[in-house]
C-alpha cells in the first residue's frame, strides 16, 4: 500500500523548494539599523532576509555609498549590497552607471566597490546567521488596496488557479486510470500565463489600462487549454467506463449530439468545464467527477441538451439503480438552435473519483413516486418573511429588504445573527492618501443597498433540493445589482450569486466608490481565521482589509456549542473582520494609474456558512466544496474496463489533499498533501492501482 523506497531523497538546504535567501524592499517591517534578519516559518525552516535600506531603484552617485560603513558596522559584516539600474523595478545598467562605478571605485576614501551578485552577498550573511534577529509570522499589511483593486484581474487569477487545479487532477485521473496521454507541456504553458500575471503590478491591480487588457488576454489563453485538457480527460475516462449494461437507443430525429459546445465556460457561469452533449435518445448517461479530497454528498448541476420528451416522466438513477431526486432549475429553447435543461441533481461522488448517473423517460405506471421536483415560485405579501431551510440551517429573510433576520445552525440550534445581516453597502472612500490602487482610504460614507425603498423583490422558491430567492437593487449614480440566494439540500451555506452592472468611476480628489458585502454576527471574536496558501492563519480583528485566498471565518468561543461563521468568495481576496462583523470588499473603483478599472459587468459568488466543525480541516472542506464544484460530461454506452464509479485514491487520516498532478518529468502521480492543524499525525493513501513505489520529493519534484 505504501512501499517507500529504501533510499530516501536528499533534500536541498533550506526550504523544500531550495530557497535560502530573500531580498525585499517594501514591507511592513520597521526599518532597523540592521536590515538583515532571519524569517522563520511554522515548520522551523528559515530564510536569510535582506531588506534594502536604501531602495532598489537607485542611480549611481557618491551619496549612495556614504552610509555603507555605518550599516556594515551595525550588521557586523564588511560587505554591503547596492541595487541599481534604469527602468521601473531596477532594470538594466547603463554605460553611465558602469563608468561611474568604475570611477568611484578608484577613489581612495570610498569603500571598496566591485561588481558582484546577490548570491555572493547572501553567502557573506551566512557567516553571521547565528547573530541575526529572528522574525516569525506574516508581515502584512503594506498596501491594502492591492487585495481588491482591478477585480477582473483578481477574478481571472482565482478562476484560473482553481480550474487548472481541477483540470490537472482530471488529467491525472485519465492518465493513470484510462492510459490517456499526459498534458504536462500544455499545463506548463497555461501556468506560465497565470504566473506571468503574478507580477507585482498586475495581480495587485496597480497597473495601467494596457496591463489589464493584456492580463485578461493571457487569462483567456490559459483557460482555453485548461478547459480543453479537462474535457479530453473526462472523455478519455468516459470511454473506458463500462456502460454496456445501459440500453441507449439512438433517436434519428435528435439534434442533441454536439449541442452545448462552449456552454458553462462563459463568465457568468464562472468558466466551468465544457458540457457538450454526447447522447441523443431518451436514455442519457452522465459521469460526474469530484476533484477534491472529500467525498461529495449534495446537489450538483448538470445540463441536458435537446431532451425533447415528457419531462413529467423524467427519472434519474445512480449506478446502483436507485432513483435520485432532482429539480429543473432552468430551461431554454433558444441556445444556438438547441434546447437545454439545467438540473440540480442530488448525487454522491467519492473523493478524487467519478460516479455514473442516467436519465430516462419513466414508464407510465407508478409515476407518483418519481424524483422530479418543479421549481415553485411563491407569491408573498409584504408583511411575510421568506424562509430558506434545509436539514442544516434555517435562514429567515425580510421580504422588504432581503436582509437576513435569523440564521440558525440546526446542528446546535444556535442563532448566528442578532440583527440585520447579509446585505450590500455602497461605500465612498477618501482618496487623500493618493495611490488609490495601492491604498484603501478612510470611509467617508456607507450606504445600505438593502433598504426597502430601493430593493425590488423578483421571486422565491422555498421548495426542496435547491431553494432560492432573487432581488435587484441600485447603487451609486447609474449601477445595478442583481442577487440570487440559494440553499441546497445538505449544505450549511447560503450562496449569493451576484451580477453587478457597475458604472461608477473614481473621482480624483473627491471619492473612490466601493461595493462591499457585510455579515454582522451574534457573537464577537478576538481573532479571525483566513485561508492562505496550504493552510489557515489567525489574525487579530481589524478595521482594514486583510488578504485571503478565499475565506474568512469567525469562531464563537462562548459556551459549549461553539460553532462559527464563514464567508467565502469564488474570486475576491479582501476581507475586513472585527469584533462581531465580517465584511468582504467586492469592487473598488480606484482611479490611478487606470482611471476606469471596474466599469462594466461583474459576476461573482459569495457563500455565507454556519460552521459546525471549527477545525482547519472543517473550514477547508467547506471552502473546497464551494470553489471546486463537481464537473460532468455526457457519454455514450459502451464496453470498458472501468467500473461505473471509482476513485483514483482516497486519503484516510489527518492529511488533506493540496493538489494532484502528473510529474513534470517521468511517469506517475504527484500528490501534495497538507498537515493543517499544526501537529504530528498519521494518514494512509489508498490507490485503486497499487503503486510500484512511493517517493517523498521536494516541491521541485
Amino acid at each position: 500500500l505504501w512501499p517507500l523506497v529504501d533510499t530516501p531523497p536528499v533534500f536541498m538546504d533550506g526550504a523544500l523548494g531550495g530557497v535560502k535567501y530573500y531580498y525585499h524592499c517594501r514591507g511592513n517591517v520597521e526599518m532597523p539599523s540592521n536590515p538583515a534578519y532571519l524569517w522563520r516559518g511554522r515548520s522551523g525552516a528559515e530564510l536569510i532576509v535582506w531588506r534594502d535600506p536604501q531602495w532598489y531603484n537607485g542611480g549611481v552617485s557618491p551619496a549612495a555609498f556614504y552610509k555603507v560603513p555605518e550599516l556594515c558596522k551595525n550588521c557586523g559584516i564588511d560587505e554591503f549590497l547596492y541595487v541599481y539600474g534604469v527602468g521601473d523595478h531596477g532594470g538594466g545598467p547603463t554605460r553611465r552607471d558602469i563608468n561611474k562605478i568604475i570611477e568611484i571605485a578608484s577613489w581612495p576614501i570610498m569603500p571598496t566597490i566591485e561588481f558582484s551578485t546577490y548570491g555572493a552577498f547572501f553567502r557573506a550573511l551566512e557567516k553571521i546567521k547565528d547573530k541575526l534577529p529572528v522574525k516569525e509570522g506574516e508581515m502584512n499589511v503594506i498596501f491594502t488596496g492591492c487585495y481588491t483593486s482591478q477585480s477582473r484581474i483578481k477574478m481571472a487569477n482565482r478562476i484560473a488557479e482553481d480550474r487548472i487545479q481541477e483540470s490537472e487532477a482530471l488529467s491525472t485521473m485519465a492518465n493513470i486510470m484510462a492510459d490517456a496521454p499526459k498534458k504536462t507541456e500544455s499545463f506548463e504553458k497555461a501556468w506560465q500565463k497565470i504566473l506571468f500575471n503574478h507580477f507585482h503590478d498586475i495581480l495587485p491591480g496597480s497597473g495601467v489600462i494596457d496591463t489589464r487588457e493584456y492580463a485578461m488576454g493571457e487569462f483567456q489563453k490559459a483557460m482555453a487549454s485548461i478547459g480543453t485538457n479537462a474535457n479530453l480527460a473526462m472523455r478519455a475516462l468516459a470511454e473506458r467506463i463500462d456502460t454496456s449494461e445501459y440500453v441507449c437507443k439512438t433517436d434519428p430525429s435528435s439534434t442533441a449530439e454536439g449541442a452545448g459546445v462552449g456552454y458553462m465556460t462563459e463568465q457568468h457561469n464562472r468558466y466551468r468545464m465544457p458540457v457538450a452533449e454526447r447522447g441523443n435518445g431518451k436514455k442519457r448517461i452522465f459521469h460526474l467527477f469530484n476533484t477534491t479530497g472529500y467525498d461529495f454528498d449534495g446537489v450538483c448541476e448538470i445540463v441536458v441538451w435537446d431532451w425533447l420528451y415528457d419531462a413529467s416522466r423524467a427519472e434519474f438513477k445512480d449506478s446502483d439503480g436507485n432513483v435520485c431526486e432532482f429539480k429543473v432549475l432552468e430551461s431554454s429553447r433558444g441556445y444556438w438552435d438547441h434546447q437545454y435543461m439545467k438540473i440540480a441533481l442530488c448525487a454522491k461522488v467519492g473523493a478524487m473519483g467519478y460516479a455514473t448517473y442516467t436519465l430516462d423517460e419513466k414508464e407510465i405506471e407508478g409515476i407518483a413516486g418519481y424524483g422530479l421536483i418543479y421549481p415553485r415560485s411563491d407569491n408573498y405579501i409584504k408583511d411575510e418573511d421568506i424562509v430558506l431551510e434545509n436539514n442544516r440551517i434555517k435562514a429567515v429573510f425580510d421580504i422588504k429588504t432581503m436582509k437576513i433576520k435569523s440564521l440558525v445552525d440546526k446542528s446546535n440550534m444556535k442563532e448566528m445573527v442578532d440583527r440585520e445581516a447579509g446585505f450590500f453597502k455602497y461605500i465612498k472612500e477618501n482618496p487623500r492618501h493618493g495611490m488609490t490602487s495601492w491604498r484603501v482610504g478612510e470611509y467617508m460614507s456607507e450606504e445600505d443597498l438593502n433598504e426597502e425603498r430601493i430593493v425590488k423583490f423578483k421571486g422565491a422558491d422555498t421548495g426542496a433540493i435547491r431553494r432560492s430567492l432573487s432581488y435587484e437593487t441600485t447603487l451609486g449614480e447609474r449601477s445595478k445589482l442583481n442577487v440570487k440566494i440559494t440553499l441546497d439540500d445538505n449544505s450549511p451555506m447560503l450562496v449569493y450569486d451576484c451580477r453587478v452592472d457597475f458604472h461608477e468611476i473614481g473621482k480624483p480628489g473627491d471619492y473612490i466608490p466601493q461595493l462591499a458585502f457585510t455579515m454582522p454576527l451574534s457573537f464577537s471574536a478576538d481573532k479571525f481565521k483566513y485561508d492562505v496558501p496550504f493552510g489557515v492563519i489567525e489574525r487579530e480583528g481589524a478595521r482594514h482589509d486583510y488578504p485571503a485566498n478565499s475565506f474568512a471565518a469567525a469562531m464563537d468561543q462562548r459556551g459549549e456549542n461553539g460553532g462559527g461563521m464563514i464567508l467565502i468568495s469564488d474570486s475576491k481576496y479582501g476581507f475586513r473582520c472585527w469584533e462581531n462583523n465580517m465584511q468582504m470588499t467586492l469592487i473598488r473603483a480606484s482611479y490611478d494609474p487606470d482611471p476606469y478599472p471596474e466599469y462594466g459587468v461583474h459576476n461573482f459568488k459569495i457563500a455565507v456558512g454556519a460552521v459546525n466543525d471549527c477545525s482547519v480541516k472543517g473550514l477547508m472542506k467547506m471552502r473546497d466544496e464551494f470553489v471546486h464544484p463537481v464537473a460532468m460530461c455526457s457519454a455514450r454506452a459502451g464496453k470498458g474496463e472501468l467500473p461505473l464509479k471509482g476513485q483514483l485514491f482516497k486519503i484516510e487520516g489527518e492529511a488533506l489533499l493540496g493538489s494532484v498532478k502528473n510529474p513534470e518529468k517521468g511517469e506517475g502521480v504527484i500528490l501534495r498533501l497538507l498537515e493543517v492543524e499544526g501537529r504530528a499525525s498519521e494518514f494512509t493513501v489508498k490507490f485503486e492501482k497499487t503503486p510500484a513505489f512511493v517517493y517523498e520529493v521536494d516541491v521541485n519534484e
